[in-house]
């Protein structure tokens, strides 16, 4: 047991005595591989027909929806109008939470939903992108806040 002990401690220290060359080929190596990976999850493709608001919005534009005033709100969130909400989620369930919040919230509203966002606002303007966006039209009603 002593033995394998003194190994272990030798092959250790051989280690920490190796060339400093190796060392920072080794370290730059290992840098470029981190950063690399940093970059490619900033641009990670979430789980759904959309990876970013923006997409949703260009998209919505391009089959006719009327965008004269963007800003984003949030994260993978924003609005034309003020009255109309835009979100881009990573993934159903996500959506699906964010809507139920809003809802027990108790915010009523009309939108349309697809797979990992979905496009609050007017019914009329919601309609005609309905079969454009591959989306389905759902109307949200409010839970009843309790008044104490």
């Amino acid at each position: 047991m002593k033995k394998l002990l003194a190994s272990a401690t030798v092959a250790l220290f051989l280690v920490g005595c190796s060339d400093a060359t190796g060392s920072h080929a080794t370290s730059a190596a290992s840098a470029k591989a981190t950063t690399q990976v940093s970059q490619e999850a900033s641009v990670k493709k979430l789980h759904g027909d959309f990876d970013t608001v923006a997409e949703l919005k260009d998209a919505a534009v391009k089959a006719g929806y009327a965008c004269e005033s963007w800003k984003e709100t949030k994260w993978n969130q924003g609005t034309c109008s003020g009255k109309d909400f835009l979100g881009v989620f990573t993934n159903r369930g996500s959506r699906s939470a964010s809507m139920h919040q809003a809802q027990a919230a108790g915010e009523s509203f009309t939108a349309l939903v697809g797979d990992n966002w979905y496009i609050s606002g007017d019914e009329a303007a919601l309609k005609a992108l309905e079969g454009k966006l591959n989306g389905k039209i759902e109307k949200v009603e409010g839970t009843a806040q309790k008044k104490d």
